[in-house]
């Protein structure tokens, strides 16, 4: 970092002029999105000031948004958040092209196995019935963005068992027997926490804001297609009404 001098003798408070230099710095990207801050012991050292100063600034920058603070680990500048439509109508892969990101997808599970009942029950189908299991982790410019189960009605969807799915869209494999005029989605979120599986696949802390999307597809006779569930790091991700 350059060395911004405060203006002791000016009568704007010390805290409100750091956390200028800071949010500027921000801004234009000297500290990019997803870095770690100076500490505040090199902020005090650098600038001069008390911890309860920068405590302050860093705490305007917090309240807007710009960093976050991870225990034990500093404060970070706001990863870049990726806008996705709330309705979920785009696919990941078309959400990243119109952000200007590159998807990828790590295949973690894809496989036959039976329904749970709790699945069996959402799905309309027999318990026990076979469906599709697929687990997958979805990136963004390489960033980790969601883990992703998809559980897939296998009497309906058998050509997708091995079908690459971490190469070729499920939507497109999926339009090929039901097109999007054909099934519609209902879809809620909710927010949550990392639990140790999401800190392992997402790069998050333990107990990190996540939000849990759960997804139902369904034909024109309202007959259960499919269900995806996704947790999402809340952190790398903005969901947007616009149009």
């Amino acid at each position: 970092m350059s060395n911004t001098i405060l203006d002791f003798n000016s009568p704007s408070p010390l805290y409100l002029q750091l956390y200028d230099i800071l949010h500027q710095k921000i801004m234009s990207g000297e500290l990019p999105p997803g870095s770690k801050m100076p500490t505040e012991s090199q902020l005090i050292e650098q600038y001069s000031v008390s911890r309860i100063t920068v405590r302050k600034a860093m705490d305007l920058l917090t309240e807007e948004n710009l960093i976050i603070k991870r225990s034990g680990k500093g404060s970070f500048v706001m990863p870049t958040k990726i806008q996705e439509h709330i309705t979920g109508q785009n696919s990941f892969t078309i959400t990243c092209q119109l952000n200007n990101l590159s998807a990828e997808t790590t295949l973690i599970t894809q496989e036959l196995r039976p329904a749970t009942e709790a699945i069996a029950k959402l799905l309309k189908i027999p318990d026990n019935s076979s469906i599709i299991y697929v687990k997958r982790l979805r990136f963004a410019d390489k960033v980790p963005i969601m883990l992703e189960r998809i559980y897939l009605r296998f009497d309906l969807f058998e050509y997708i068992l091995h079908a690459d799915l971490s190469k070729n869209s499920l939507y497109t494999l999926i339009n090929q027997k039901y097109p999007e005029n054909q099934r519609k989605l209902s879809r809620t979120v909710e927010l949550s926490t990392a639990t140790s599986e999401h800190s392992k696949y997402l790069n998050l802390p333990k107990g990190a804001p996540t939000l849990y999307c759960q997804e139902l597809a369904t034909d024109l006779n309202n007959i259960p297609l499919f269900r995806i569930t996704q947790n999402i790091a809340g952190e790398r991700i903005r969901f947007t009404s616009q149009t």
